[in-house]
């Protein structure tokens, strides 16, 4: 026995029409109405709750900020999102996680300018990351705040499922805060001034920015295509339903329909899981070092006066690479240049070509060390481009082998159906 349907000559009417229209009983048309109305309700809250939202972040940006002592911890996780007394009103208004490579890159200039200005590590740390509301404090024997290496930490494969680990720039940010943590390290190990380091590492951060975008942007065109392919087999349903037909009585009508469904959802699936990995391998990001910011980093302690084994200590210390260390040691003992860098990793043949030149004839290796540094940044960026461009072609084949199947069985097979029946064959 069905539910009863609504009153009035003209809302029966529809109703019949909308549930024949679909093929569905009384209960199974009430049900999807009572969904259909639900999501509405749910996207129009959804809406409202964003706009007080974004209206709030806007008044908190507005008032002026009263900035907490680095030593002061937050109150729990509450107690950060409930600004309170002798607390900054300011809020960023974005999810927990890495900050953006600007917020990194201005974090890493202000820290900086504060140390060239006498303050103490921990304080220029501590007020730097109480700008952004970051949290984190320095200890007296720790060169960097380990909120850093919480920044440049990948996320795990239940993390990587959050919105904001999928957000863009993500991944440049992770990027940008190991290369921090490396510099920190780099020049706690070597003794040279931090403020030094850090302003030779604004070129790396403001890399990892640009491959980001370079990437988004050649990937845009692409990325579209998958989405209206993923959407090919719905749009088949709709046309079907417009034209008079019924997708749901011929799924479940006979064995053909049902095949017909197993064969459509199981093609759409495959296409959308093989989409997904073909964009996710583009936008994976390269673990390891980076060769230009070993680069600047190895420029920075030249200019500070130590030799070129010293420097490749440190950079081994930093970066935890043991074969730069047995490099250091063969080049203090007399080996040849090409016998101390034979087992050194791919990252550091760059800085071999570099340094190679001032080892063995006593030039000033500045000049190379900069050439090298911005040709790898430019051969990586011309790469990211490349490989985001190759989408195009590596989505042919979801669309031939799934997403063409799937519009088949899904939308042209119960429009050939009714035809077929309308016209009595």
């Amino acid at each position: 026995m069905g539910l009863p349907r609504p009153t009035g000559r003209a809302m029966r009417a529809g109703w019949d029409a909308f549930a024949d229209c679909l093929g569905l009983g009384d209960l199974a048309a009430v049900s999807v109405f009572v969904i259909s109305v639900v999501a509405l309700c749910c996207q129009c809250c959804v809406a409202v709750y964003r706009g007080a939202r974004e209206k709030r972040i806007a008044r908190a940006w507005a008032r002026p900020t009263c900035v907490r002592s680095p030593g002061r911890e937050a109150r729990g996780r509450w107690g950060r999102l409930i600004p309170g007394p002798g607390r900054s009103a300011r809020h960023r208004g974005r999810a927990q996680g890495p900050p953006t490579p600007r917020e990194l890159s201005l974090l890493v200039a202000e820290v900086a300018t504060r140390l060239r200005a006498g303050a103490p590590t921990s304080l220029a740390w501590g007020l730097a990351l109480a700008r952004i509301d970051a949290g984190g404090s320095v200890g007296v024997d720790d060169s960097y705040p380990a909120v850093l290496d919480e920044w440049a930490r990948a996320p795990t494969r239940w993390r990587s499922l959050r919105r904001v680990e999928r957000a863009p720039g993500v991944a440049a940010s992770r990027v940008s805060a190991a290369s921090v943590a490396l510099a920190c390290r780099f020049s706690h190990d070597l003794g040279a001034p931090l403020a030094d380091v850090l302003d030779a590492i604004g070129s790396a951060i403001d890399d990892a920015q640009a491959l980001e975008e370079a990437r988004r942007v050649a990937a845009a065109g692409p990325l579209m295509s998958a989405r209206v392919l993923a959407a090919l087999p719905l749009v088949g349903i709709a046309c079907a339903l417009a034209l008079g037909a019924s997708p749901w009585q011929f799924y479940m009508g006979g064995a053909a329909g049902r095949m017909c469904a197993f064969v459509g959802v199981a093609a759409w699936a495959a296409g959308v899981a093989s989409c997904r990995r073909i964009l996710a391998r583009c936008r994976r990001v390269e673990e390891g070092i980076d060769g230009a910011l070993a680069c600047d980093l190895v420029a920075s302690a030249l200019a500070c006066g130590a030799a070129i084994p010293r420097a490749l200590d440190a950079l081994a210390d930093a970066s935890t690479t043991e074969a730069l260390t047995w490099a250091a040691a063969s080049l203090r003992l007399g080996a040849t240049w090409a016998d101390a860098w034979e087992d050194t990793p791919e990252w550091s043949h760059p800085l071999r070509d570099a340094l190679e030149a001032s080892w063995t004839s006593g030039t000033s290796p500045e000049t190379l060390l900069a050439r090298s540094a911005a040709w790898e940044r430019r051969s990586r960026l011309v790469d990211a481009k490349a490989q985001a461009e190759e989408l195009s072609v590596r989505l042919v084949g979801p669309l031939g082998v799934f997403f063409l199947p799937a519009f088949l069985s899904l939308g042209i097979a119960p429009l050939l159906a009714h035809l077929v029946g309308g016209i009595g064959v």
